[in-house]
């Protein structure tokens, strides 16, 4: 059996230590929006389909907590590693945070998509100028997702958030 020097399990564990710091902040434009996604059904609290998502929109803000708020605590986790403004990272990695605040801020239009293409259980997207009742008139089992081209089967529970021929999750 061989045995590690000091000198090499220090290496190693720096080089670990690099691999979780370049981690962190190359997810930190995402995990600074985490659960923006959710934004748009604050006003759907009512909605006992809802309560799962609202719940956890409120559980992602901290419950009005700042210290259990999840983007503050990433925020002190990079800031406690010294790491640099995510300003500099490349545009690809801005992606999927864009997603999730886009998402959050057309909930209605995208609702589908903010509910898992409309699970059983999930939000209900309701008419236009309705008292709220459920309305799903338009939605079929061929529809496409707005965010991308492929044919969505959803509505009969097989996909995850959003769009998963571009593996992108919510």
């Amino acid at each position: 059996m061989q045995t590690l020097s000091p000198y090499h399990i220090e290496q190693t564990d720096l080089h670990e230590l690099y691999q979780a710091l370049y981690f962190l902040h190359n997810v930190a434009a995402t995990k600074l929006v985490d659960g923006a996604w959710l934004y748009g059904l604050i006003s759907r609290w009512h909605e006992p389909s809802c309560h799962d998502l609202v719940r956890t929109y409120l559980e992602e803000r901290g419950d009005g907590e700042p210290e259990h708020n999840h983007v503050l605590i990433y925020r002190q986790l990079m800031a406690s590693h010294d790491l640099p403004p995510i300003d500099a990272l490349p545009s690809d990695r801005f992606v999927q945070g864009t997603l999730q605040l886009a998402l959050g801020h057309l909930a209605d239009e995208f609702l589908p998509e903010v509910t898992r293409h409309g699970w059983p259980g999930t939000c209900t997207r309701t008419s236009a100028g309705s008292t709220g009742a459920p309305s799903t008139s338009g939605w079929t089992t061929a529809d496409r997702s707005p965010l991308c081209s492929t044919p969505c089967s959803a509505r009969a529970g097989r996909h995850p958030a959003v769009c998963p021929a571009h593996a992108i999750v919510v």
